[in-house]
């Protein structure tokens, strides 16, 4: 397989970042003991600067777990996302072990992403990857791609409502 390292470079150019590896992904999966083969990706977080664990953006753990429970018997979960994020049982962690360039040439190695709202599905698009968003309860329309394949959970009426409504539900939801 041929990897678009020109693209992530740029990327990685314009966050200031040094690639220096022209396959970082295979660098990154064998020094995490993660088998080199076919993988999907995963990224539970949202915002690292908002707290991941305490965000409306972020899916519940145990609806996660289910969804690697259920990939995991076709192809291999690799999880990438900060240091705040949690780590879902049966995925193979990067969680907090890469830099936002190592995490690029991941992503780009994947068949596809599954996400929520967050900086790994704007990495994702710059990438040319297919992605499955679970948004809630920002919208695609907004901060999305239409060509992705976008979740929407809807139910939280806080949206663009209350100035931290990206932190907490204040109606509960």
């Amino acid at each position: 397989m041929e990897y678009n390292t020109a693209k992530i470079e740029l990327f990685s150019s314009w966050l200031g970042l040094n690639v220096t590896s022209k396959d970082m992904s295979v660098t990154v999966l064998s020094f995490n003991n993660i088998p080199i083969k076919e993988y999907i990706v995963i990224a539970c977080g949202a915002d690292e600067m908002a707290g991941s664990s305490s965000q409306t953006k972020v899916w519940p753990q145990e609806n996660w777990i289910a969804v690697v429970a259920a990939l995991s018997e076709h192809i291999q979960v690799v999880q990438v996302g900060g240091s705040s994020d949690f780590v879902v049982t049966g995925a193979h962690s990067l969680v907090g072990k890469t830099s936002i360039t190592e995490a690029a040439y991941v992503i780009q190695r994947a068949k596809f992403v599954v996400s929520t709202d967050g900086g790994m599905i704007h990495i994702a698009k710059a990438l040319k990857k297919k992605t499955v968003v679970l948004w809630g309860p920002t919208v695609p329309k907004i901060f999305g791609y239409l060509d992705q394949i976008n979740i929407v959970y809807d139910q939280c009426p806080c949206a663009f409502q209350v100035p931290d409504w990206t932190i907490r539900c204040h109606k509960g939801t």
